[in-house]
């Protein structure tokens, strides 16, 4: 790989990386708004499953399905430079994005009763009126659907023309959004759990207004068109059906685990989200952005026939992620219950509270790497324009998680249900591996043995350092919120420090990379 892809990858990452902190950051606050406002309830449990089915489709299309379909196909109209063929494919695909949605989102209030209760809210049955309020949540997020799906193409259509903040900001208005309704409104509803879900709906709404300007400033959309016959749509439709599966599968996972979950005592489903909000806020800010900045690159270098290049740039993903994830899963190892103690222990949040999610965090911490590696690891198939072979593996793993998380729970429950979730992504990451090597060659995966050691060893003495407070004072030693936020942020801090300590001891070339992009982008040489 060349310098200068190292460099844009980089930098790219760079600037979703810090939307995507932020957004994170927001969600923490938003989900510190739902434990207050909500603790582990009957409305936390409903709002958590109502959410889900929106949330679902948000993932699967906000941040996968929609870029790997779109992008490449997109990428043939530019490289051709046919204006108008151009507009006629932009204009017919967005009316039937829109029109797809808008009939899925029919069906879906019109049928939640039977799905919520056959399905989703399964085991809430034995709780009287719990069913009831969460096909209500559901029908009133199920609106968000259409919302995401119009955002979601506003932001493939930037990324395409490698504009990322402004598509990378649109959750951080969402988060927000729920936030300000839920703290300024729900004391005027008998159930606080329908503020935060109109929340979703208004914030779904900022979501596609703030992006317009940019679209528009582009100049490519036109007004939206149905045509079934229009070759452009048929290619990405054909891609974006089987990688809507493809890429799920992470999120189908959290799904049917929060399914079995609700037959789980209570406060464990929204003890598991509570958990993946912790995981999602260290894992995001690196994957999402990655996966958003290395899908052009793979797609430009596998429509070239550069392949030796895209095993390159695999593997500095795979260690930028590892750089990320191998520290990230110590501490919250080490950690966990005082991280969530410090986030979420206010309000309706209790020392039981504290125990379940504390408990879910240090099993879903387990498979931080492999999480972040399987999301990479399916855009090198989708920029070869193989969605077979990602939907093959996805289904399979998917049956294992499945059987993983009901066998588990029985002996570990909702900590059964995270390490499930783990596993069946380390399976999967393996999987995709094979598969990748099969279809291009040898991925070259020796040279990563020597920087993921590095790396671990880094994260080892970190974690050693966490130890030392750890084992020297105890969270219930503070009695004030202030004391609390500071002491966790000094040990954070003394964390962040040791790392790149270790880093640069053990000479690891990730920092290296890392820190002579900082110095080419605000350091000039001296003439």
């Amino acid at each position: 790989m060349t310098t200068d892809i190292k460099r844009d990858i980089l930098k790219n990452t760079a600037v979703v990386a810090v939307m995507t902190i932020i957004s994170r950051i927001t969600g923490v606050v938003r989900e510190l708004a739902k434990a207050i406002f909500l603790g582990t309830g009957i409305g936390a449990d409903a709002f958590t499953i109502a959410y889900m089915i929106p949330n679902l489709l948000r993932r699967l299309v906000a941040e996968g399905a929609m870029s790997a379909a779109f992008i490449p196909v997109l990428s043939e109209y530019l490289h051709k430079d046919k204006r108008k063929e151009l507009y006629d494919f932009l204009s017919n695909f967005f009316g039937f994005i829109c029109f797809v949605v808008t009939l899925i989102t029919i069906v879906g209030i019109a049928a939640a009763p039977f799905y919520v209760k056959h399905l989703f809210a399964y085991g809430f049955r034995s709780v009287p009126g719990k069913v009831e309020l969460t096909v209500v949540l559901t029908q009133i997020m199920f609106v968000y659907i259409v919302l995401i799906s119009i955002s979601a193409f506003f932001q493939a259509l930037l990324n395409a023309h490698h504009l990322f903040s402004v598509p990378a900001s649109t959750p951080i208005f969402l988060n927000l959004t729920i936030i300000a309704f839920a703290y300024f409104f729900s004391r005027y509803f008998s159930e606080p759990s329908y503020a935060f879900s109109i929340g979703v709906v208004l914030g779904g709404i900022l979501q596609v207004v703030i992006q317009i300007p940019w679209v528009m400033k582009l100049g490519l959309l036109k007004r939206p068109r149905i045509s079934w016959k229009h070759q452009g749509v048929k290619k990405a439709t054909r891609l974006l059906i089987p990688s809507l599966f493809g890429i799920s599968v992470y999120q189908i996972d959290i799904a049917l685990s929060e399914i079995i979950a609700t037959t789980l005592p209570e406060g464990s489903v929204s003890s598991l989200q509570y958990s993946m909000r912790l995981v999602e806020l260290t894992l995001g800010v690196v994957v999402i952005s990655i996966a958003t900045v290395i899908l052009p690159i793979f797609s430009r270098q596998a429509s070239s026939g550069q392949f030796e290049e895209l095993k390159d740039t695999l593997r500095f993903s795979l260690r930028l992620i590892a750089f990320i994830g191998f520290p990230a899963t110590v501490g919250l190892l080490v950690l966990s219950r005082e991280i969530v103690a410090s986030v979420y222990m206010y309000g309706q949040f209790d020392t039981r509270s504290l125990e379940l999610t504390a408990f879910a965090l240090q099993f879903h911490g387990i498979g931080l790497f492999f999480i972040g590696a399987s999301r990479m690891l399916i855009q090198p198939f989708y920029s070869l324009q193989d969605t077979k072979t990602p939907v093959i593996i996805s289904f399979f793993v998917m049956i294992t998680n499945v059987t993983l998380c009901f066998i588990l729970s029985h002996f570990l429950a909702n900590g059964g249900i995270a390490l499930g979730s783990s596993l069946s992504c380390a399976l999967q990451c393996i999987l995709l591996l094979f598969a990748l090597r099969k279809k291009i060659g040898l991925l070259g995966l020796r040279s990563l043995i020597i920087p993921f050691a590095k790396i671990m060893l880094a994260s080892l003495g970190m974690g050693a350092i966490c130890m030392i407070p750890h084992l020297t004072l105890a969270l219930e030693d503070f009695s004030s919120i202030l004391q609390r936020l500071l002491y966790m942020s000094g040990i954070l801090v003394s964390a962040g420090v040791s790392y790149v300590i270790f880093s640069y001891l053990t000479k690891s070339h990730e920092l290296q990379e890392i820190v002579t992009m900082i110095k080419s982008k605000f350091i000039r040489p001296s003439l």
